[in-house]
């Protein structure tokens, strides 16, 4: 069964052990709704950005979420909880997710971020750098002026921090505030942010940067062109320079990088060989790139559905699809990937042929995740055209394991057409999950109706497939059991909610669904047959051992749960064997009226009559004589036999209900 942890388990745990989570268990919806649900009170800063974290790890990419908004929220954690520690890891998970997601390109922010994350991490000549680069090209507005204040009084720079404040007094005059600047004074540590421990200098050059004319109110643009062209970045690659140089243009590089990777692969992978030079040298947060960084040693790929920031090897995307321990929303999104590389590589369309075909035609894990795992493939196939998956989509269809809810087989039309594909018919509503007690295979089946004994309700069963059942055999497609099934929660809830839910104002005949039909089987102790329990019945049944039992309770058992062909079949048998016995003539003629030949129905109940040998008293007390006088009067009146049927929450009996829905299925001209 697929490894996940427990919901309210991820509520409890410390930051720590959320951060040392593995990312993809849950989906990023989940994930999501955990914090934004959660009272204040109930989760802290730390445990919030935990789980955005958490999140952004993930490779999952969901339309629903907006994550701009998580990475943003990062940021601000980075600098106000975490002294900025990782915020040039952060930032650069930014610039990698907007320009591999097609924000059209990167903000003037997102450099403004990166140099400031550069501060953070004590290269102040990189940080200058680029914000002489920037204001070279536009100012900096006065939030991101206000920003770098603070970030200098936070790094322990309070003498600079404090010139940069009465600069600010000069340039916005009445429209400045200084108090944002003693707030954030009073709230550092005295030992935070020293630059002394990187052994740098901060001197006097960032007055020729920051100095009047390079601030301003507000930026009154939107589309920034970045700080290099890519004519001169593939000029400074070629004249081969210290890695160093690079550093003020890496938000271009990786922002070129995802541009050019299909148009021009070759300055992507010279881009890619710079980027992890500076990787493995003095930038290493750059590992964010995931297997980009080995883009020379197998083939590596890039896709618009799955991975927020990175690229993904041939044997990482197999590795997340066949991990049975992540949730299925992103094995999903690494086969959408796939199907999206067979279709653009040729030459590794068989091997995902092979992978695609496995799970969906023979997962190695039967659990409700595994089916929303191939349901997802089966719906996302149709926007394909690997037509070698139809046989294994057609097994899966066979076998129940797709959500018809999410897509079902009519819509496998055209070149997609699955012929000869063959579903249980599924009735109105959702069909039922069953779980194989023999080997813990969860399957959803479809029925018309089911039985529920309800001699057993008040004994504590567990709603298995003695006491609890539908409509036809149930065949374990992997283990290959019989009818050895418990019903899952989820489908009793659904089906009886009034055993569960106290709701005055819901109607009676609402509380348990009209396709239950409720059995009660002491008629045949009215008959004169053994005190017998329907449960036992059927466990001589499901056990192989029905011949241990009297042919008329076999009958009367498969009449009562509607196999009306094998009833008539059995009772037919004990007729032939025993023709004088007067409880098999009444149960054969009740038979023959309910759903044989009434003509044949009628001389029974005669004979059943005539055997009393026109002994008075018996014909008045005896009870199957009775019974045969009734049914005689109900057949000639064109009513059902006395013979009682399952009836549901509404009254409708079983053979009622049958009757009618076998004229709903006559074909009409």
């Amino acid at each position: 069964m697929a490894f996940q942890v427990d919901r309210r388990k991820l509520k409890k745990m410390s930051p720590d052990e959320i951060n040392n989570l593995e990312a993809g268990i849950y989906p990023d919806y989940v994930v999501e709704n955990l914090f934004q649900s959660a009272d204040e009170e109930e989760i802290s800063i730390q445990e919030t950005h935990a789980l955005l974290k958490l999140i952004m790890r993930s490779p999952e990419l969901d339309q629903s979420i907006e994550y701009e908004e998580a990475i943003y929220e990062l940021y601000d954690y980075e600098v106000e909880q975490n002294q900025g520690k990782e915020l040039l890891y952060w930032t650069l998970v930014g610039i990698a997710f907007f320009s591999k997601n097609d924000f059209d390109s990167l903000m003037y922010q997102d450099y403004v971020d990166y140099g400031r994350g550069l501060l953070y991490e004590g290269n102040f000549a990189a940080f200058i750098t680029v914000l002489k680069k920037l204001v070279e090209k536009e100012p900096i507005s006065q939030f991101q002026f206000v920003e770098l204040v603070k970030d200098f009084a936070r790094l322990n720079q309070i003498p600079l921090a404090k010139s940069l404040d009465d600069l600010g007094k000069k340039i916005f005059v009445s429209q400045w505030d200084s108090d944002f600047l003693e707030k954030t004074i009073s709230e550092q540590h005295p030992q935070q942010g020293d630059f002394h421990q990187y052994n740098l200098k901060i001197d006097d050059g960032i007055f020729n940067v920051l100095k009047e004319e390079n601030i301003d109110f507000e930026q009154d643009y939107e589309d920034f062109e970045g700080l290099i062209s890519i004519e001169e970045l593939s000029n400074l690659i070629k004249s081969d320079p210290p890695l160093e140089k690079y550093l003020p243009f890496v938000p271009d590089m990786v922002n070129y990088l995802f541009i050019y990777w299909e148009e021009d692969r070759e300055i992507s992978y010279k881009i890619l060989n710079m980027l992890r030079n500076l990787s493995n040298s003095i930038m290493p947060e750059l590992v964010i790139l995931g297997d980009l960084l080995s883009f020379d040693q197998e083939d590596v790929f890039i896709s618009k559905t799955f991975g927020k920031y990175q690229g993904f090897s041939w044997s990482h995307i197999e590795e997340f699809i066949n991990n049975p321990r992540l949730c299925s929303e992103i094995r999903g999104n690494a086969g959408l990937m796939l199907m999206d590389i067979a279709q653009r590589h040729p030459e590794q369309r068989s091997n995902i042929i092979d992978i695609l075909s496995t799970i969906i035609g023979d997962p190695p894990q039967d659990t409700l995740e595994s089916e929303a795992l191939v349901t997802s493939l089966v719906a996302d196939v149709l926007d394909h055209d690997l037509f070698e998956l139809k046989k294994a989509i057609l097994k899966a269809f066979n076998e129940n394991r797709i959500d018809p809810t999410v897509v079902q087989s009519r819509d496998f039309t055209g070149i997609w057409n699955l012929e000869g594909i063959k579903l249980d018919q599924i009735s109105r509503g959702k069909p039922i999950f069953l779980e194989c007690k023999a080997c813990g295979r969860t399957r959803r089946y479809g029925f018309d109706y089911l039985f529920l004994d309800i001699e057993q309700t008040l004994k504590g069963f567990d709603w298995d497939s003695l006491h609890f059942f539908i409509d036809h055999p149930v065949i374990c497609s992997k283990c290959g059991a019989v009818d050895n099934y418990r019903v899952a929660s989820n489908s009793i809830i659904g089906l009886m909610p009034g055993l569960f839910l106290n709701d005055e104002d819901t109607h009676f005949t609402e509380l348990i669904d009209e396709r239950i039909f409720m059995i009660i089987f002491d008629f045949v102790v009215d008959l004169g047959l053994e005190d017998i329990s329907f449960s036992s019945v059927r466990q001589y049944v499901l056990s192989g051992k029905s011949q241990k039992l009297n042919p008329l309770i076999l009958g009367e058992y498969y009449r009562v749960i509607g196999h009306f062909k094998e009833a008539l079949e059995i009772f037919r048998k004990a007729h032939k064997l025993d023709p004088e016995d007067r409880k098999g003539l009444l149960m054969l003629a009740a038979a023959e009226h309910d759903f044989g030949d009434k003509e044949i129905a009628k001389i029974l109940y005669q004979r059943v009559l005539s055997s009393t040998n026109g002994d008075i008293y018996l014909s008045i007390s005896d009870y199957i004589n009775r019974i045969a006088l009734a049914g005689l009067a109900s057949l000639n009146e064109g009513q059902s036999s006395l013979f009682p049927y399952p009836n549901n929450i509404n009254g409708v009996s079983l053979l009622d209900y049958l009757q009618e829905h076998k004229k709903g299925k006559k074909r009409r001209r």
